[in-house]
């Protein structure tokens, strides 16, 4: 990874990050002891990971303007039209467990925010060959990370007969940023990803469910291990309820019926979705 990159990397929340979910992934969270990261072409957000690439393609016009359409560029600039298919899975966190966009976008007819510490998530997905990682918002900032990955390669690949090795290399480094890439517009969330985006995936952990409009692809993430556990201390958060009450009662229950740790508590926002 190149050192700023590697340095964005080493961020870490103020507190908890929470996944918003409806009843029914909340038990699969409890019940499966798992949570699903969707393939990112999937997402709600339509431009996902083709943003990063517009970016990348934007970085490499503007080298070829200084530089010219060297070998080493156009060699790029082929290989990035290839990658807009690539098996990219993310599950979504934010740092902010009771977020009334986050209720109407995710949770429109009831849900839930679950907390989770970074350092206990962190460790069960790192050995998962997956990454949890802050998503970059502002422009100038997605601007300079993609500058300075597309230099490390042309530097590389001047010194280097064939583009194929230095190419590699750069997009270890795009597939680990691109997906953290998002739209400004989206900044309220201050979104926090887990990403996997190796090449070999078992089959036994790739699952397909049903969308709003097509079959959604999506990757299955243990959140206990032999070693470690996520389903430690956890924090629930309901979303805005007819009957709060009852509703606390139950995620009670399944905590108690679980065996897991946690503290439920209702949101505070004014929303009625009833």
């Amino acid at each position: 990874m190149t050192p700023n990159v590697n340095q964005h990397l080493k961020a870490r929340p103020p507190g908890r990050i929470y996944h918003y979910t409806s009843q029914r992934g909340l038990l699969g969270i409890f019940t499966g002891r798992e949570i699903w990261a969707t393939k990112i072409q999937y997402m709600n957000d339509v431009e996902e990971f083709r943003h990063a690439i517009q970016l990348a393609e934007t970085t490499l016009e503007n080298r070829a303007n200084i530089l010219g359409e060297n070998p080493a560029i156009l060699h790029l600039r082929k290989q990035l039209s290839l990658v807009e298919s690539k098996d990219i899975f993310v599950a979504c966190f934010s740092e902010a467990g009771d977020l009334l966009s986050q209720w109407r976008g995710y949770c429109p007819n009831g849900g839930f925010s679950v907390g989770f510490h970074y350092e206990d998530l962190e460790r069960v997905v790192s050995s998962q060959q997956c990454f949890v990682g802050r998503c970059i918002y502002d422009l100038d900032m997605k601007r300079k990370l993609l500058e300075e990955i597309v230099d490390e390669f042309l530097a590389r690949a001047v010194d280097e007969a064939d583009s194929d090795g230095s190419s590699q290399d750069f997009f270890l480094n795009f597939w680990i940023l691109a997906p953290l890439l998002k739209e400004g517009s989206f900044k309220e969330e201050n979104e926090w990803r887990i990403v996997s985006f190796q090449r070999s995936l078992k089959e036994s952990a790739i699952g397909v469910r049903e969308g709003k409009s097509t079959l959604v692809p999506y990757l299955r993430l243990k959140m206990d291990t032999e070693k470690h556990s996520a389903l430690n201390d956890i924090e629930i958060v309901v979303s805005p309820n007819p009957d709060m009450s009852l509703a606390l009662s139950g995620v009670n229950a399944l905590l108690v019926s679980s065996k897991i740790r946690g503290l439920a508590k209702g949101s505070t926002v004014p929303y009625r979705a009833w």
